[in-house]
């Protein structure tokens, strides 16, 4: 099909604007809620990419992907919250030995699950739908960072929304 390069560029272009938004957001908002938010649109996504039954679907997925994964790839600010200051650099290092691994051999467990399983390219989205699954969970049970009064004291959430860029915003988005 002529369609099937709007998979990937369906992720990276809703990616790219959710990052744009998110980190401001979670400022204002709450990052909290925006985590939880995030991790169910990913999860609502691969479970949609999972059972897509034509190219069209899976193209919408992927929009529901980039957006959580936007919010997911932002990880760096949860391990920050979590520990102490004098762990934060032993903390992210010890995360990205979990990350590195997953980036390198990623496509190569991805073919294998093509080849090896009778789900075929569906396992990459089951397992996907596992690790969401149990990361919203976790996020629900155990995140709490500081709300938008510990982290702005003497500001308003009204003033920090009127000063966003929306200009910036709208060319970005619309670039």
């Amino acid at each position: 099909s002529e369609i099937y390069l709007w998979v990937p560029l369906a992720y990276i272009v809703t990616s790219a604007i959710g990052w744009l938004l998110f980190g401001r957001l979670g400022d204002i908002f709450g990052r909290r809620w925006l985590y939880i938010g995030g991790n169910l649109i990913s999860l609502i996504g691969v479970i949609v990419a999972a059972t897509a039954p034509n190219l069209n679907a899976l193209i919408v997925s992927n929009v529901f992907i980039g957006a959580g994964a936007a919010v997911q790839l932002s990880y760096g600010t949860v391990v920050q919250e979590l520990v102490p200051y004098n762990k934060r650099g032993l903390m992210a290092a010890f995360i990205l030995t979990f990350v590195i691994p997953g980036a390198v051999f990623g496509p190569v467990i991805a073919k294998g699950f093509q080849v090896h399983t009778s789900a075929g390219w569906r396992w990459n989205y089951y397992l996907s739908i596992i690790v969401n699954g149990i990361a919203l969970v976790l996020l629900f049970f155990y995140y709490h960072p500081p709300n938008f009064e510990m982290l702005h004291i003497g500001k308003s959430k009204w003033a920090q929304v009127k000063a966003l860029d929306y200009g910036g915003m709208f060319l970005f988005i619309a670039g």
